[in-house]
């Protein structure tokens, strides 16, 4: 495979032409599409259950007030932007209506300054300006009442989302210190949990070692006792031949294989010989002890 981005030369001139990983998934289309539907279904699968899941958390965990908090400290953000823009334009039309009554203020002094020297047409000019004057001094009055409503509103919204942040801190805060004591419980209960695991396998244990070493003891006497008995009927299925020629012979050497069978486990503990190679040890001693014995009595 070629990582994407890497030049690839080809044909006999060895021209370098760039490669790309969607020129390989079009080279084969069947590899393409197979991609394309697991995408599609992984895509699927995250937009079906990764919501519920994160809801069944939140409910589970409490989460859910703090983002209805959050939902309505954002829901008060968006208010408190509606009131700053009315603010402004209530503001900028009350700006507005001074302005224009300012303008036909001075115009009307100018009339006046010059009142001896009128003509009809600046009486009836004057008459104009006088009743523009009083309407917009109407005007005026109602865009500074709707720009005081305005800034009134937008203080009332600007406490509320202040309101709504502070009670949004606290619940958040809150929600903190609970999934904080609830790790320090789940932490604590964890090592309780390993602590009496330890306990348990400590207490146990040597109990265990010991049955395990009475069984293993057990069965290493088992197999000595049955050894020695396998030794013996050997030792007597040798000797029997020559007990006509010589039955007191027998004799001594049945009672000494005896002997020595019994004196084998006197002769390994000393010694100190593993008990899993005692066994090994006192069959090769018989073994010899036999051998030694039918030798003896051939002759």
């Amino acid at each position: 495979m070629i990582p994407n981005g890497f030049l690839l030369r080809t044909g006999p001139g060895r021209s370098v032409v760039p490669w790309s990983t969607t020129q390989a998934f079009s080279s084969k289309p069947g590899l393409a599409s197979s991609s394309h539907a697991l995408v599609l279904r992984l895509r699927s699968l995250q937009d079906q259950y990764v919501p519920a899941l994160s809801e069944f958390l939140n409910a589970a965990t409490g989460y859910d007030a703090v983002v209805d908090r959050k939902r309505k400290v954002e829901e008060k953000d968006a208010e408190l932007k509606a009131a700053m823009a009315a603010l402004d334009h209530a503001k900028l039309k009350y700006e507005e209506s001074i302005d224009e009554r300012r303008r036909t203020q001075k115009e009307i002094n100018s009339l006046l300054q010059r009142k001896d020297s009128w003509v009809d047409q600046d009486i009836h000019r004057f008459t104009d300006l006088y009743r523009r004057d009083l309407t917009l001094e109407s005007a005026e009055t109602a865009m500074k009442l709707a720009y005081k409503n305005a800034s009134d509103s937008y203080e009332v919204v600007h406490q509320d989302y202040l309101n709504q942040i502070r009670e949004r801190y606290i619940d958040e805060q809150l929600y903190s210190d609970k999934i904080r004591s609830a790790s320090t419980w789940w932490t604590v209960g964890l090592i309780s949990v390993h602590l009496v695991i330890f306990l348990m396998v400590s207490i146990r244990d040597p109990w265990v070692k010991k049955r395990d070493r009475a069984l293993i003891q057990e069965l290493v006497q088992k197999e000595n006792a049955l050894l020695e008995a396998k030794v013996l009927a050997a030792v007597s299925a040798v000797a029997t031949p020559s007990v006509v020629n010589d039955g007191a012979s027998t004799e001594n050497a049945n009672s000494g294989v005896g002997d020595i069978v019994l004196a084998v486990p006197w002769v390994v503990t000393p010694l100190r010989i593993p008990r899993e190679q005692a066994s090994f040890v006192a069959g090769v001693c018989i073994g010899g002890f036999v051998s030694i014995l039918s030798v003896m009595a051939l002759r």
